[in-house]
C-alpha cells in the first residue's frame, strides 16, 4: 500500500537492547553493534552473532574492499570477516576515542575524536596525518568532533562539540568555520553539533 512500517529484530527472546553502530556492506549485509552482546549481521531475513570479543563500538565503516573498520572508545580496529579475527588499526592515532569515521571519495579515512582532533589515513601510500584546535589558519575549533560530511563537491563538513561547523574546502584552500552569532538571524542554534544530513535538493 506504499506505506513504511518499522519493526524489530528479536534478539533472545524478544529481550529490549541498545544498538549501538550501523553500517551496510557491499554484499548488503547490515552490520550492528548491540551493546554487552557484540557485533551482529542482518542479511535475508538471518540475524547471526559474528563477534562477541569486542566493548566499547561508536562506528561501523565498511570500505570498498569490504574490509569492516570498527571505531570504539579504546581505539580502531579491522573485523577480518572470513577469518572471524580482529587487529588494532596500523597506525597512530591523536586519540583513542573514535566519535566518527569516514571514508571520503579520494580513500582517505577520516577519524574523529573526542578529545583529539582527526586523524586522517590515506591507505594507498599508508600515510597518517592529524588536524587539531588552535588559533591559527587551518586548525579546528575544537578537538571535540561528532562527525564528518563530505559533500557533492567534496568539501568536508565536521560538526564539533562546542566550536560550532569547521568547513574545509581544499578546492580553495579555504578552512571556515560557523559558530553561533547572536547578531546574525541564520546562524546556528548551538555550538554543540553531533551530526549531519545532505538533502537531495541542496
Amino acid at each position: 500500500n506504499g506505506t513504511n512500517k518499522a519493526h524489530s529484530l528479536g534478539i533472545r527472546n524478544n529481550s529490549t537492547y541498545s544498538v549501538k553502530a550501523t553500517n551496510f556492506d557491499q554484499d548488503h549485509t547490515l552490520w550492528f553493534f548491540i551493546k554487552d552482546r557484540g557485533l551482529y549481521t542482518w542479511n535475508n531475513g538471518q540475524l547471526k552473532l559474528a563477534f562477541s570479543k569486542i566493548k566499547g563500538v561508536t562506528q561501523l565503516l565498511n570500505d570498498e574492499n569490504n574490509q569492516l573498520w570498527i571505531g570504539t572508545e579504546n581505539g580502531l580496529f579491522i573485523f577480518d570477516k572470513g577469518a572471524r579475527s580482529l587487529k588494532r588499526a596500523p597506525f597512530k592515532l591523536s586519540n583513542e576515542n573514535i566519535m566518527s569515521l569516514k571514508m571520503d571519495k579520494s580513500k582517505v579515512l577520516w577519524i574523529a575524536t573526542d578529545g583529539g582532533g582527526i586523524t586522517t589515513y590515506d591507505k594507498r601510500n599508508n600515510q597518517t596525518a592529524y588536524l587539531t584546535a588552535g588559533k591559527e589558519k587551518g586548525q579546528l575549533s575544537s578537538n571535540s568532533i561528532g562527525a564528518i560530511l563530505e559533500d557533492r563537491e567534496s568539501r568536508k563538513w565536521i560538526a564539533t562539540l562546542r566550536g560550532g561547523v569547521d568547513l574545509i574546502d581544499f578546492k580553495d584552500t579555504q578552512f571556515n568555520t560557523i559558530k553561533v552569532d547572536p547578531f546574525q538571524s541564520n546562524t546556528l542554534v548551538n555550538n554543540f553539533v553531533l551530526s549531519f544530513c545532505e538533502d537531495a535538493d541542496y
